[in-house]
């Protein structure tokens, strides 16, 4: 095969998607074999998209034997430059079928497992039945995850606690909510008619990782009290928090939100006083995006329900 750099450009605009996805399957495998896996091709019809790839950018881009594969240096500097140009195409039909799906009213959440299994299904239940042309995509992920997907446009909406300077966000608050203590109903700190900061440390605690906005927060509520809180484990979902205290691994010290778990398990949920640290619940989404009207009536209703609710009965 002759290699000529002066291919001209109506040559070079003959690359395919597939030619290009072929390329960086084999560069990232190292292998025909393992990329013809990836690809579901055969061999040859992989070997077929590179040669036509080669002819068409006028380069050699893989130095090949029967043993290995292997790229040139030319091939090095087109990987960069192809990978992007995949990323691209792949952003580019996401959105798209984003802007069908919201078109055709559907709208993405994203939520805390534990809000997921509590009070979001509830609120979805009764959107079914006050706007059944909306449907409802639910994503359960990890805090720290739900800011990024709702500022580069993964999700329509996010909720939890969240830094605002961490994510160009189009920010409404929900509820400012005081934070709470977890505990089994037999737990010490449950027959006690008031509960304060300073009851918490002697006490193993679960508690929210420290790159999370609630951790922060209660770090810095700790440290302003003169008060030192030592996690006995760390994670990142409200779930697994409950869940080890149900297992009698410590308490759990989160946002008055968590109350709804108390319907899925035998736990205590009670607001700590002296003084009371609140923390904002927010639902938070991309900052230019234009809405569509299934996403402005899902942000109508939710707000309302969850305006509604009453918290603070379930945290006393």
């Amino acid at each position: 095969m002759l290699y000529d750099a002066r291919r001209t450009p109506a040559s070079v605009m003959n690359v395919t998607i597939k030619q290009l996805r072929a390329f960086v399957a084999i560069a990232e495998a190292a292998s025909f074999t393992r990329a013809a896996e990836r690809l579901s091709v055969t061999q040859s019809a992989l070997s077929v998209l590179i040669r036509e790839l080669e002819y068409d950018v006028g380069i050699k881009l893989l130095d090949r034997t029967t043993r290995a594969v292997a790229l040139t240096a030319a091939g090095r500097e087109f990987l960069k430059p192809a990978m992007r140009m995949l990323t691209d195409l792949e952003c580019a039909v996401r959105d798209a079928r984003s802007v069908v799906q919201r078109q055709q009213g559907q709208v993405s959440i994203g939520v805390p497992p534990l809000a997921g299994a509590t009070f979001i299904a509830q609120i979805i239940a009764k959107l079914r039945l006050s706007h059944p042309e909306i449907t409802v995509a639910v994503h359960d992920m990890r805090p720290d995850e739900i800011a990024a997907a709702a500022a580069n446009g993964e999700i329509d909406y996010g909720l939890g606690s969240f830094d605002q300077t961490a994510e160009p966000l189009r920010r409404t608050v929900l509820a400012s909510q005081p934070f709470a203590v977890v505990c089994m109903a037999d737990h010490p700190l449950a027959l006690r008619e008031q509960i304060t900061w300073s009851d918490l440390p002697p006490f193993p605690m679960v508690m929210i990782a420290r790159d999370h906005t609630v951790r922060r927060l209660l770090d810095h509520t700790f440290g302003q009290l003169g008060q030192t809180a030592t996690p006995a484990y760390e994670v990142y979902h409200a779930t697994t928090a409950v869940s080890m205290v149900v297992a009698g691994l410590g308490i759990a010290v989160l946002p008055l939100w968590v109350s709804a778990a108390m319907q899925l398990y035998d736990i205590q949920v009670r607001i700590i006083e002296q003084p009371i640290v609140t923390s904002e619940l927010a639902l938070v989404s991309h900052p230019t995006r234009e809405f569509s009207t299934a996403m402005k009536q899902f942000h109508d209703f939710f707000c309302s329900v969850v305006a509604g609710m009453d918290w603070a009965s379930s945290g006393k």
